[in-house]
């Protein structure tokens, strides 16, 4: 059988959480596999170690039925599976690779897969700097209710514990985002880091945020701009434009 490389939604840039708004579907039941199928997970191109397998039942409790971690060939085999449906997530320090449904059959069919492929973290947003700014819209003060809705201005977010850590060797660097709202990692090399933000001096909450980062010589942002944002879920830090 061959490789079902990529069969899934992948959410590596920005990990917030995880399933956002909407509610995941699964037309047709998904790909199929073979019940003892083998996972896979690479980063740029080698195997990664250590990402987490989860396989639960789709229904409406979606119980957990297997669990686990690939190993030094970034390679892990599932449990033999009853006959059903299921979901799968593939994730490594937060960062989603794969999150898609898949069924099993009692006596699997020409179409078996019995290998997983998926890369984490290829798809990193690359800056010239591992720096960026922290911000917080909020509505304006004047006394017009609907104008300071659309006149937001952005506040910074002071204090905010920033994290970067290297995915290969597990080394971390933190800092805190100062008065402007502002970060900055000068020793950072030029690899793919996981970016963590969490916290600050606002009084207003949002969700940790996870990011996969890499420093480029050549790269369309010169730093990152995060901004806290309202959704349908939990207010989350998000990507935004530079201000000019």
């Amino acid at each position: 059988m061959g490789i079902a490389s990529i069969g899934a939604i992948f959410l590596a840039s920005l990990a917030m959480p995880v399933f956002g708004c909407s509610v995941a579907m699964c037309g047709g039941g998904g790909i199929e596999i073979v019940p003892d199928a083998t996972i896979k997970v690479i980063h740029q191109g080698r195997p990664l170690a250590g990402a987490s397998i989860t396989i639960s039942r789709s229904g409406p409790d979606d119980k957990t039925v297997f669990t686990g971690k690939t190993d030094v060939n970034g390679s892990l085999n599932m449990s033999r599976l009853t006959p059903g449906e299921y979901w799968l997530n593939v994730e490594f320090l937060g960062i989603s690779a794969a999150y898609h449904c898949f069924h099993v059959r009692s006596r699997p069919s020409w179409r078996s897969k019995r290998k997983l492929k998926y890369k984490w973290g290829d798809w990193a947003t690359a800056t010239l700097h591992h720096a960026g700014e922290l911000l917080d819209s909020q509505p304006g003060t004047g006394d017009n209710a609907l104008l300071n809705q659309i006149n937001r201005i952005a506040v910074p977010i002071v204090g905010a514990e920033v994290t970067l850590q290297d995915p290969r060797t597990g080394e971390v660097m933190r800092t805190n985002s100062g008065e402007g709202g502002t970060f900055s990692f000068s020793d950072a090399r030029q690899v793919v880091y996981v970016l963590r933000i969490a916290g600050g001096k606002m009084g207003r909450s949002y969700e940790p945020t996870s990011m996969v980062v890499k420093r480029a010589a050549i790269a369309p942002l010169e730093r990152l701009h995060l901004q806290r944002v309202e959704g349908c879920g939990a207010p989350s830090l998000s990507l935004v434009s530079p201000r000019r």
